[in-house]
Parts: structure tokens; sequence; C-alpha cells
């Protein structure tokens, strides 16, 4: 069990509405419609967002999605409270935490906080499965009526971060938002379990109390679905895959490389060998599934889907003989395709330039941009790396592009269009320092990498000027996972050993190392509030920093 910690400043605010249809008022909030009688948040001081419930009568709830952690609230409302005078009252009501009463603005006075023993109140049965809940009553008087809510404040066995839908996380940028940052770091990770789900480099998905997984099993790839507090198999589909290697690629086995992505209710996974399938999310029903093209990648396959509202974007097809494809996201329909080139290995971003918004992403011989709407190509510039190896996805900083792949070193650019007419131009470029198959994070305005240079080399970059301001020592690792939250950095290298850095623009800072594993770790990891879950070879572990 973990208890919402002393130090922090919880409060509860009853926002009241009147009986009928007012408009968003507060940021995070719904509108409302119909009769509602109030709406109760739950606000954590120093956190950018805060928590909500909906609106509602007798036993309303809602799960809340603030920055600070997941939480649900009941509201029992045990008097209409039309009487309260006024419109759209908002009051803070508090502290939560804490046995006082304290009275806020001359009217509204907390009476009474007890603190009731742990257990589960809700009627959903998954939830008390799920959770232990912590019962908090609070009695609210005015002068003109007596309002009893009761808050049933959900806290898991592990503190419950935002999700991590899709290569990258949610925005595909490496970035956690949610990570709970420790204020003295232990010396072990705790390891809470460890499964073996198969073969494969792709990254799990963090998608509320569950966590997706694609692997190779014997002959076949699988989708799994696990608890995320036990690790325990919920649903599990499989579909064959005979599949010849590449010797060049052998020492990576032949599990997948792709990492799925997670949208509205649907799983999309990228087979080894381009086989293209869309799951249910709850049930692991195979909605639909698109056949392998007839040419492959040199090494295979391992861009992973990105989706666009209604349309699930990616580069299908092999070497000289690809189409970026857009398919509809409900049905596998193609929608739209631009045959201009094969793929490559990084994988697709949406970026927005000019107001045109665009599919952003290298291809075999290319870095293009393409209209999203239509997939018709805007901009293009010739990129290719030693052995066909293009193995990065796009990085954006401010207004610029950045271009970077194996042997290329690191460059920025701008996309401009005049009229009809689409160019790139270049800011700046460096050779100091050049990234290969590892991808980097931007933490303000510094670009944070390891080099394939030097034999593996950690390096800060300022992306206004391209300027290297600092190195590591040379030989810190063939290959590494990054992962930026707020000023904490994790760097999960390829022999399962877990960096953690400080961000800082002037020296290479590592706080802590940790073993996260006996094999090769070449998956990026998934980081949600104070859970990472790493995926090596061939079994998936989730680690907690208590």
């Amino acid at each position: 069990m973990v208890a919402l910690a002393a130090t922090e400043t919880w409060y509860v605010w009853y926002e009241f509405i009147e009986r009928r249809a007012v408009p968003q008022s507060e940021p995070g909030c719904d509108a409302v419609e119909g009769s509602p009688l109030g709406r109760l948040h739950l606000f954590n001081i120093g956190a950018t967002t805060f928590e909500r419930s909906n609106h509602g009568t007798t036993d309303a709830r809602a799960f809340g999605k603030g920055g600070c952690r997941q939480v649900v609230l009941f509201a029992q409302l045990a008097d209409d409270v039309t009487n309260v005078p006024g419109s759209q009252h908002h009051q803070m009501i508090s502290p939560v935490l804490g046995e006082r009463c304290r009275r806020i603005s001359g009217r509204w006075q907390v009476v009474t906080v007890s603190r009731a023993m742990y257990r589960a109140c809700s009627k959903d049965a998954a939830s008390q499965q799920r959770y232990n809940l912590h019962d908090m009553t609070l009695r609210i008087w005015t002068g003109w009526c007596c309002i009893a809510v009761v808050v049933v404040i959900l806290i898991p066995s592990a503190s419950l971060g935002q999700d991590w839908p899709q290569w990258r996380g949610v925005n595909r940028d490496g970035g956690a938002s949610s990570f709970d940052r420790p204020q003295t770091w232990p010396e072990s990770l705790t390891k809470q379990w460890v499964v073996d789900v198969g073969l494969g480099y792709a990254s799990p998905l963090i998608v509320g109390n569950r966590v997706y997984v694609f692997a190779r099993q014997g002959d076949d790839e699988v989708m799994m679905c696990l608890d995320p507090q036990t690790g325990e198999q919920i649903w599990r589909t499989a579909y064959p895959v005979p599949f010849t290697m590449n010797p060049a690629t052998a020492r990576h086995l032949e599990g997948p490389k792709s990492t799925p992505t997670y949208a509205d209710g649907r799983i999309f996974s990228f087979g080894i060998s381009g086989i293209l399938t869309a799951f249910d999310a709850d049930t692991g029903r195979e909605l639909w599934q698109y056949p392998a093209w007839p040419v492959e990648p040199l090494y295979h396959t391992s861009m992973s889907p990105l989706v666009d509202g209604d349309l699930m974007i990616l580069h299908v097809g092999g070497h000289d003989d690809g189409a970026l494809t857009a398919f509809d996201v409900a049905t596998g329909d193609i929608r739209w395709t631009w045959t201009g080139d094969g793929p490559a290995y990084g994988s697709p971003m949406i970026v927005e330039f000019e107001r045109e918004r665009q599919v952003v992403t290298f291809t075999q011989e290319h870095f293009v941009g393409v209209s999203a709407e239509t997939g018709a190509l805007l901009w293009q510039r010739p990129f290719t790396t030693r052995s066909t190896t293009t193995s990065q996805t796009p990085l954006f900083f401010g207004d610029t592009v950045i271009q970077a792949g194996r042997g290329n070193g690191i460059t920025a650019f701008r996309v401009l269009r005049e009229g009809n007419a689409w160019e790139t131009e270049d800011v700046w470029h460096t050779d100091e320092v050049s990234l290969h198959m590892a991808n980097a994070v931007v933490t303000e305005g510094v670009l944070f990498g390891l080099s394939h240079l030097n034999s593996g080399q950690y390096f800060g970059l300022d992306l206004t000027t391209g300027t290297v301001l600092w190195t590591s020592a040379p030989r810190q690792a063939s290959h590494a996972s990054i992962v930026r939250a707020d000023n904490t950095i994790f760097s999960l290298e390829d022999d399962a050993e877990l960096l953690v850095l400080e961000h800082n623009r002037t020296s290479f800072a590592p706080i802590k190392r940790y073993d996260v594993g006996e094999n090769e770790t070449w998956s990026q990891p998934s980081v949600s509030g104070n859970r990472l879950f790493v995926k090596d070879v061939s079994t998936l572990a989730l680690w907690t920093i208590d």
C-alpha cells in the first residue's frame, strides 16, 4: 500500500453548478450538460494539472487524468445543493490531509476529517480487485444547508503515471512527464516481477491498468496483455510467421523490432516480416491484418506505426520497393500511399509546418515530408547512411528539424513554404558527434544522446547553435535507449545497465547505475510514475524506484 505522502498538500475543491448547462470554466473541466448538482476536484499544490471528477448526483464517478497521480472521486451528496446561494462558486475546502478544521472564505468550513480503514467501496468489481481504496469523509457546512461528501482516493501499490502507448512514449520523443523522482536515489531498484514473454526488442506499452507486449514464441508472433501489478497474462493472440533471417542480423534473433501502437481501443503491430495487424485491446481479437510485402527491408522491419486520427501510417515494403501508406484504423483499407522510396528503420512523426500537417520520416535514401491528409510529397532531402542503416526517428526543436544518422553528424534545418513550393534550409551542422541507432532526447534546449563515434560517447549539444557543450569519456556503450523525465535522464544500455543522469549544460553527470537484467537490453524502457518496464531479449520485468 502506498499512501499519499504527508508532505503533499491535497485540497478538495467543490464547484457548485446551477441546474442548467454552463460552459467550460476551468482548464481540464468538461462542459456540463443537463441538470448537475456540482463537481468535485482533487488538487495537488505544485502539480501542473488537477484531478477532477465528473459532475453528478449520488455515486457519480470518473477517472482523473492529472499530472500528479491518477485518482477516482466518488461524490455522495446528502442534500440537494441548489439552495446554496450564487452560481459557479469555486471554493478551496481543506486540507484533506491533516486533522484540523479550517474556515475558508468565512463561510465554508471543514468540520471533520476522518480517515476510515482501507476498504473497497466501489461497485466496480474490477476496481475492487485492482486497487486498495482509502476512504476519507469530509462534512462541509454552510449557513443554508449541509452537504456530506465522501471522497474515495484510489491508491495502487505502485505510483500510477501516465500511459506509455507507443514508441518512445506519448509524444514519440522519449519524454516521461509523470516520473516520480525520489528525494534520495536508492542503492538498487526493486524487482516486482519478471516473466518470459518471448524474443524481440519491441517496447512494452502501458495503457491504464494493462501492459501490452509484442514478441515471438516459437514460429508465432504473439500479442499479449498482462496485469501490470503481477505480470500475469490476461489474454494472448498469436499468428504464424514463417521467417528466414538475413545472416547479418542473426545475433539479434527472430523477434520483432517494431514497437506496437495503442490508440482508441486498438493496438497496431508491425511484425518482423512486414505483417501489419490490428487487435482489439480489451479482448485481443484480431480486427484486420495486412499481409507482408513481397520484398522486405534488408535487415527486416523496425518502424513503429503512427496513428493520426482515423489513419494509421507506416512505410510498408522493402529495399528499393516500398510505400509510405495510410490505413483506415477501423478497416485496414488504404487511404493514401507515397511510393517514392523504400523504407528506413526509424519511425515517422507528425508535425505542422506553415499550417500544413505533415508526416516526416527517413526513408531508404531520403528525408521526406508528405501531406498527412493526402500523402502528397511536400519536400525531400537526400539522405543515406553506410550499409543502408538509417535508424533515427525525427526530432524537432522550435521551428527546426533535427537530422541525424550514422556517419552524417547532426544537422538542424527549417522547412519553408513559398506559395505551393516547399524547400528546406540548413541552420547549423556539426560532425563532432553523430547518432546511429540510439535516439536522443531534448531537454531545455539541449540534445542529449549517445554518439556512435569513439565507441559510444555521451554528449550534450546546444540546439540553438549546434555547439557541442560536453562529451563523456569514450567507450560508454554500444547502444543506449534514452528517456527524459524533466531534468532526469535514463539511459538503458545494451548490457542491461540503467544509467541515471542529471541534465546540465556543462558536463556528463551520472547519479546512479543499476543492473536491470541478465540479457542484452536493446528495447526502449517504458517509464510511468515510479515504474520502469524493461524488456530484454526474452523477458519483461517491472522495476520500481522506492
